[in-house]
């Protein structure tokens, strides 16, 4: 277990960073496209790179001072377990200087948590000790140091800051610097129908302000906002919760978790009003200037709203810019005094970034040239390449397009493909086709697909993975990631298992796996067996499909879980920031974690999600990952898988973007759709594990189990869900194996056909 949490913990603390690139000025590129009229609008925000030297340093805050000098705070670990504080600063953004923060070293092995500045050079710090009791420090010149004390602070160790989440009779507990660890719980105790968290009772510092009357603003996760005399005496609690907050001379700003803003007086205290948020659709940084106006920087973009103002102002549009990439998340936004914005960025890379955006108007407001790409489902990989591929052509507009957005549920997946199908036909299709649940065998057929093997030449890839769309010596397609259908559990059970009535024929079933719901059992094992349940492009293959049902029923009534049917049980966790997602558990892999049963099987899109299972172990040498056994054998599934259109307008420009798709500045990055296919990526992935867990080194099993990898396995999404569907009437006993493959032959036949 101590070996699991010092994995997890590395994974939860994570950060989130990936120029010059360009960024609108008002109006909505991504649903309206390039100006086509002879007289494009001109003006937008131009990003340069502001370069902070190369570490992994953490990102804290950005200060600018009334001088116009920038100060960057931030942590590092030199060991990969104490945190350190590092600053530095810079008089015109382009050199930094490392400065001396002794003064924080009055609280020995201290943490810092947040950290101002009055603009003169002084600098306010919170840093707490290792018993989490925190300490305020003031510094005038950088050197010297005072302690102002604040006496409740001295009780706020009684809580340790860590948020539970119940699970079963059991529940996870998330401590404050990440670690997890399971706790059992007695039998049908507890109420956990909600899944929410509760806090320690500890002082959870998230951030801190300076007024300009020197008082201190301290947002707290757990007590609300704080306020503060320069000696240290409360002056009032702003009560509720905040998810980040603003402050000017007048008002304070508090951003709810319904993602609203309240806005306080300072000085009574009292409520004026509720703001609602921009539409965006990710976390970020909130400001506000002397004259009341706020700004909201985020991946979507900056956008203002004046005092008094119900309508939000698009001043900078994201997807022009590298802040919408999923590698990075803003951290913080400074004004820079002259209308431009100093976005502090935390990356998934570990390390932080500062840009500084700037109005140009000789710039065109959207660039000229547009590149149509589209995806049935919302790829980060995707996003990361388009801002990748933006620095390197600030003049190309990428117009990106999802097919089902996340939520969508007007229209289905066989209308939407229908949709596309005639827009290709007609000649007015994307560039890049990202083929994940697409006909793509159709497509090949059809000639909608250009031959793309010249990108291919000189790739650094895992070429037995990426050479699927190979046919007739022309390349249709290249995956970008793949996923693999994988057990992981013990040896002496993973060897026994080697065919799908392996499962059936073991006798010791109650200590083997469990699996609470019909779908989550289909899935797993229909990633191992799909290529096996179609002739051809246009036929099922009856008799697969119902030994495929008949299998998996007799699995899941050995080894269904059915004692008190709990839904908490199910749920997922899910360590990401952004697009990234780490690890992703569900009630399977909980029951192996919480050394239950002797396996659990998933669908692994990254490393961390096998070494979950591994580090659970406290000897690796009974641990093993093995391939699911299916209808095919060392299966794994092609993701993110780009192509050519054959009729597109910018078939060159399409290339290029498949090739940044495919270079280190995106697969360096494990996103939520699958492993890197770039070889020296993945040797990265492997290596940044093995950094992470050096107590387990499972670089060997890894590299074996992917260079075993035979099967493409290639679902179309419309077939996979149907036969999901009937799949678990089949479960769950309502439909025979043979009456659900004829109603899977009965809601597909026309979409095969076509």
């Amino acid at each position: 277990m101590r070996i699991m949490q010092k994995l997890l913990s590395g994974i939860l603390t994570l950060s989130l960073a990936a120029g010059i690139v360009g960024c609108t000025g008002g109006g909505n590129p991504s649903s309206s496209g390039p100006d086509a009229t002879p007289t494009a609008a001109m003006g937008r925000y131009i990003e340069q790179d502001l370069g902070l030297p190369e570490d992994n340093t953490k990102p804290k805050t950005l200060i600018r001072n009334e001088d116009g000098s920038l100060h960057f705070w931030g942590t590092y670990s030199p060991d990969n377990i104490t945190s350190r504080p590092r600053h530095y600063s810079s008089s015109d953004g382009k050199t930094w200087e490392e400065q001396d923060v002794s003064w924080l070293e009055t609280v020995p092995n201290g943490n810092l948590r947040a950290i101002c500045g009055d603009g003169k050079g002084g600098f306010y710090a919170i840093v707490c000790e290792d018993n989490n009791t925190p300490h305020l420090l003031h510094t005038a010149d950088g050197k010297t140091q005072e302690e102002i004390s604040i006496p409740s602070w001295n009780d706020s160790a009684a809580g340790d800051g860590s948020m539970t989440f119940s699970m079963g009779d059991g529940s996870v507990v998330v401590g404050e610097q990440g670690s997890v660890s399971l706790e059992d719980g007695e039998e049908g105790g507890g109420d956990s129908s909600q899944n929410s968290p509760s806090y320690g009772q500890s002082l959870t510092i998230l951030s801190m302000d300076l007024l300009d009357n020197g008082d201190l603003l301290v947002s707290t996760l757990n007590q609300g906002i704080l306020r503060y005399a320069p000696d240290g005496t409360l002056i009032r609690q702003f009560k509720g919760e905040s998810m980040g907050s603003t402050a000017n001379g007048k008002d304070l700003f508090v951003i709810d978790y319904k993602k609203n803003i309240t806005q306080y007086d300072l000085e009574s205290g009292s409520q004026i009003s509720t703001i609602s948020m921009p539409a965006t659709t990710s976390s970020g940084n909130l400001v506000t200037d002397a004259d009341g106006s706020l700004y909201y920087g985020s991946a979507d973009g900056i956008q203002k709203l004046a005092p008094g103002g119900s309508v939000w102002e698009t001043l900078m549009d994201g997807s022009l810019s590298i802040i919408s990439t999923p590698s990075v998340m803003v951290m913080g936004l400074v004004l820079d005094g002259d209308g431009g914005f100093y976005v502090l960025l935390n990356s998934i890379a570990g390390g932080s970034k500062i840009i500084h955006c700037t109005y140009s108007d000789s710039t065109p407001t959207v660039p000229d040239t547009e590149l149509k790409v589209y995806s049935l489902k919302e790829s980060p990989t995707v996003r990361q390449a388009i801002g990748v591929f933006q620095q390197n052509h600030p003049n190309v507009y990428v117009n990106y397009t999802v097919g089902l957005p996340d939520g969508e549920e007007s229209v289905t997946i066989s209308d939407v493909i229908r949709s596309l199908n005639t827009e290709i036909l007609a000649g007015k299709g994307p560039d890049v086709l990202i083929l994940d649940g697409l006909p793509y065998d159709s497509y090949i057929e059809k000639g909608v697909l250009e031959d793309i093997s010249s990108i291919m030449q000189g790739e650094n890839l895992l070429n037995h993975l990426t050479n699927v769309f190979q046919q007739d010596g022309k390349t249709y397609a290249v995956p970008t990631r793949f996923t693999i259908p994988v057990m992981v559990g013990d040896k002496d059970v993973l060897n026994k298992l080697n065919s799908l009535s392996d499962f059936t024929a073991q006798e010791d079933h109650a200590s083997m796996f469990l699996v609470n719901q019909p779908d989550l059992l289909l899935n797993a094992l229909a990633n191992a067996s799909f290529p096996a349940w179609k002739k051809d492009a246009s036929t099922l293959d009856d008799k697969a499909l119902t030994e495929f049902l008949s299998q998996a029923k007799s699995i899941y009534d050995i080894y269904h879980y059915n004692e008190g049917e709990d839904p908490n049980a199910s749920m997922i966790i899910t360590s990401s920031m952004g697009g990234a997602s780490f690890v992703e558990s569900d009630f399977m892999s909980m029951q192996y974690v919480q050394k239950k049963t002797d396996m659990y099987m998933t669908n692994a899109g990254s490393l961390y999600a096998m070494q979950f299972g591994v580090s659970n172990q406290e000897n690796e040498e009974h641990t093993m990952v093995k391939s699911i056994p299916g209808q095919v054998k060392n299966a794994f599934m092609p993701r993110v898988s780009a192509g050519v259109n054959a009729a597109g307008s910018q078939k060159d420009l399409a290339k290029e973007f498949i090739q940044t798709m495919l270079a280190r500045e995106v697969q360096d990055y494990m996103f939520t759709d699958g492993i890197c296919v770039n070889s020296a990526s993945f040797d990265k992935a492997v290596d940044d594990l093995k950094e992470m867990v050096p107590d387990i080194d499972f670089s060997e099993e890894y590299r074996d189990l992917v260079a075993s990898l035979s099967t493409p396995v290639l679902p179309d999404t419309v077939l996979m869900d149907v036969v999901i569907a009937q799949g678990i009437s089949c479960l769950n006993g309502e439909l025979s194996p043979e009456e659900a493959v004829q109603k899977i032959n009965e809601q597909t036949r026309i979409y095969l056909s076509e």
